[in-house]
């Protein structure tokens, strides 16, 4: 169907009070909650590093 996009990496939810960022981690979705300043560059580095690490538990 056209629906039908693939392997599922990542996401982000933008609102007036902040941003929700998703994350695909070895068939698991890694959520991360977040206010307006923060800043997304970093959020990402850290979101990569925390999925590194948690992959050896899931």
């Amino acid at each position: 169907t056209e629906l039908e996009q693939g392997q599922f990496y990542n996401a982000i939810i933008e609102s007036a009070k902040g941003r929700i960022l998703f994350s695909e981690i070895k068939g698991s979705i890694l959520t991360i909650i977040a206010t307006t300043d923060a800043k997304l560059g970093i959020i990402n580095l850290k979101l990569g590093a925390a999925a590194e690490a948690l992959k050896e538990y899931l």
